[in-house]
């Protein structure tokens, strides 16, 4: 995944109608309980700051977890058959984090820390938009991985800057096993030869 990727991904969040997304995780001692996966289609037009895509229309979906927020906060993006996700460390809900500002936001590399289960797993490099509060994995497979864990009904961990959150789940429903198609994930998903 390519930093033009990262600017294309999050861009794509703001330019889609917003609703209120939100997935918890507070810090590890108050995580809030998640209420329900929510799945959406969107169109990303590709406005100034993008050159030769200015313009062009990206069909995508989001899922996200609606009616909670706080540190840990997750929403996956599946567009051109990409898979991303994008987390808060603050107490506003990534998407609308992303939605608040786009213009300007500059990524910068950031240390994270996964554990899954208690035990810390890979994920390379890591990106932090100071602006909006928001990390990106750099690993192409990140999304899928997260997704996997909810699946497992993982104990999820992340800390950046010194702090730890726990990210916190809910039910699997049919708008996450839904999610992911064009990207090869979940129910839908067209199995690759």
């Amino acid at each position: 995944m390519s930093f033009i990727y990262l600017k294309i991904a999050a861009a794509l969040i703001l330019l889609s109608p917003i609703p209120s997304f939100a997935q918890t995780a507070a810090t590890i001692d108050d995580a809030p309980i998640a209420t329900a996966w929510e799945r959406q289609d969107f169109n990303l037009v590709a406005k100034r700051g993008f050159g030769k895509l200015n313009g062009t229309v990206t069909k995508g979906e989001f899922l996200s977890v609606a009616g909670a927020s706080g540190p840990g906060d997750i929403v996956f993006n599946c567009m051109t058959g990409r898979e991303m996700i994008a987390i808060s460390i603050d107490d506003t809900p990534a998407a609308e984090a992303l939605g608040n500002s786009w213009d300007g936001v500059k990524i910068r590399p950031t240390s994270v820390i996964v554990k899954v289960n208690g035990k810390v797993e890979k994920f390379g490099k890591w990106r932090y938009q100071g602006k909006t509060k928001i990390i990106f994995p750099r690993n192409a497979g990140a999304a899928r991985r997260f997704y996997n864990y909810i699946v497992r009904k993982d104990k999820v961990e992340i800390e950046n800057k010194g702090k730890w959150y726990r990210l916190e789940f809910p039910k699997i429903n049919r708008d996450f096993n839904e999610w992911g198609a064009e990207c090869g994930i979940g129910r839908l998903a067209t199995p690759k030869n």
